[in-house]
């Protein structure tokens, strides 16, 4: 799943010189939004979950005219298309490698995903660490 606070210093070379301390700050992006596609390739349906106050855990859908209150564990299950199951026993699920088995490390069955071919797709934002204060008028931020 999506990390709430994803760190690319795994990913990214440093820079050598003494001025730039802080760039390990730069590579921290905190988990503000996602959106949600549902439905196939051609035609479905789009909402949002939205993290208002990125000092909170508190989430909320975007559902049209809906708006409702969610925990964080109902969005992840909500954009992974719902509990996964494996449609034969004796086949083993799908994992992506490499540097995308960070982000998609769990396993996934079929061509199209969980859902087949109605699966669900998602977008995140993430804003960067450093930039919080700035960006929600806050002295200070910590994750």
């Amino acid at each position: 799943s999506f990390p709430k606070v994803l760190d690319l210093a795994k990913f990214v070379q440093k820079p050598n010189d003494s001025e730039n301390n802080d760039a390990a700050d730069d590579l921290k992006f905190v988990l503000q939004s996602i959106v949600i596609h549902q439905g196939k390739f051609g035609s479905g349906h789009y909402y949002a979950y939205v993290r208002p106050n990125i000092e909170s855990e508190t989430w909320y859908r975007f559902d049209d005219d809906r708006v409702t209150k969610v925990s964080f564990r109902d969005v992840k299950t909500d954009a992974f298309g719902g509990a996964a199951k494996v449609k034969n026993k004796n086949e083993s699920p799908k994992r992506f490698g490499g540097p995308w088995g960070f982000f998609f490390g769990r396993s996934r069955g079929g061509d199209f995903g969980w859902g087949g071919r109605d699966s669900s797709a998602y977008m995140v934002q993430y804003v960067r660490q450093r930039d919080i204060p700035r960006l929600y008028g806050l002295k200070s931020y910590k994750s």
